[in-house]
């Protein structure tokens, strides 16, 4: 087998098809919207309890799981606040 197709990854696949950026944006989106949904049913909190914790909407809770919407940080923040927990961020 050629060495360089044997090298190809995912990324660079999506890399040449010029989706790599959109794809890794959603991916994180999907990430952070999933944690908060599993810390929220590990703590037993429903939409509408953690909407009142952070004196926000049930709809704002829904963006926030929505991995197609994007959350300010503050938002970030103040669901993680509400929740117990901090949000880290980290170049890698």
């Amino acid at each position: 087998m050629d060495k360089r197709v044997s090298e190809f990854t995912f990324d660079d696949y999506l890399k040449e098809e010029g989706i790599y950026d959109e794809v890794v944006e959603m991916s994180d989106k999907q990430i952070v919207a999933f944690q908060i949904a599993s810390e929220m049913k590990k703590q037993n909190v429903t939409k509408s309890e953690l909407a009142k914790k952070m004196h926000t909407s049930r709809s704002c809770i829904d963006n926030l799981l929505d991995p197609n919407h994007q959350p300010s940080m503050a938002s970030l923040h103040s669901v993680a606040e509400a929740l117990g927990k901090k949000i880290k961020i980290e170049l890698v």
